[in-house]
């Protein structure tokens, strides 16, 4: 068994604040933002959408805008509070953005969130910065989500002690998904996939396209409906190449857009190009995410194991990043 396989198992100890430690807390009782700004490459800006995704969710009063570039950008806000997060703390582009941050003058505060520390650590201890922490263990970035997710909640917790961050390691059980996630794996074989998703779940969306192209090192693309509906399935009508559809369908979506679902699948399916809906499974919105999650990683894991690759191994991704930093 892979440490992937053995770390999915036990994926939803993650989900659980339990994971954080923290430091220099102290400077996060009032700092009034009226925006927060999480900064993340990959894996690691991928905790910050699902933040923002689930901003109404966890009560987060201000706008959460999440930043994947070399440096911060222009924003249309007064006191913006940072949230720079790297699962190494030496990603390049989040450093550069802290180094920006910690440089302007408009901001309400900065905190790190990272797992191996990193100059990223240094630099907080340095500047006294708040921080979160945890153990990774042996766990990729993007199979650290969980932590990540919680890692970044804690800051926010922190500043609006209104934040509600549920303990969801007792009732997300990952495992049950295993079966059904390796046969649909057999479906995708050889396929290109296409991922589409309402726009209430992108984040979860994009999480399964990425755990195709990281994980079973398999092409992949992901995409929301209605918009499909506007420009994508045009090109359709002249369509090449083996290609698999999953719709991530929530029971909650309104009949008429489950109804556009079917039309879409239908036409793909006169083209040759087979569909699998994927009902979202729980009694929440979060629940819904985070078992989405597992299945796809299950998916990915077994699709990784079709296609005969190591599902930890980013080896385009490693040499780029020892070109480049």
């Amino acid at each position: 068994m892979t440490s992937f396989e053995k770390n999915l198992r036990r994926f939803e100890s993650q989900l659980s604040s339990r994971n954080i430690k923290t430091a220099n807390f102290k400077g996060l009782k009032d700092p009034k933002p009226d925006a927060i700004v999480i900064c993340g490459m990959g894996g690691s800006g991928l905790a910050g959408d699902i933040i923002r995704e689930h901003a109404a969710i966890l009560k987060i009063p201000v706008p959460v805008v999440t930043l994947k570039n070399d440096g911060l950008l222009p924003l249309p806000f007064k006191r913006p509070f940072y949230i720079c997060i790297s699962f190494s703390g030496n990603t390049e582009e989040t450093i550069h953005c802290l180094t920006e941050a910690l440089k302007a003058k408009k901001k309400s505060g900065i905190a790190i969130v990272t797992g191996r520390g990193g100059t990223m650590r240094k630099i907080a201890e340095k500047k006294m910065l708040p921080a979160s922490y945890f153990d990774p263990g042996d766990l990729t970035p993007r199979e650290a989500s969980g932590m990540m997710y919680y890692g970044i909640a804690s800051v926010l917790q922190a500043i609006f002690p209104a934040v509600a961050v549920r303990d969801l390691s007792r009732t997300i059980k990952a495992a049950q998904f295993s079966a059904r996630g390796i046969s649909l794996a057999g479906k995708l074989k050889g396929k290109n996939i296409l991922v589409y998703s309402d726009e209430a779940h992108a984040a979860l969306g994009y999480i399964w396209k990425i755990s195709f192209n990281e994980t079973g090192k398999n092409a992949a693309f992901w995409n929301t409906y209605s918009e499909i509906n506007h420009n994508e399935i045009v090109g359709f009508e002249n369509i090449k190449g083996p290609w698999f559809a999953l719709w991530l369908t929530d029971p909650a979506l309104e009949r008429k857009n489950k109804d556009k679902i079917k039309f879409v699948a239908q036409k793909m399916k006169q083209r040759g190009i087979e569909s699998a809906m994927i009902p979202l499974e729980g009694k929440n919105d979060e629940e819904k995410f985070w078992n989405g999650v597992a299945f796809a990683w299950w998916t990915a894991l077994g699709l990784a194991k079709k296609n005969g690759v190591a599902p930890e191994e980013t080896k385009i991704i490693d040499e780029l990043k020892k070109r480049f930093q």
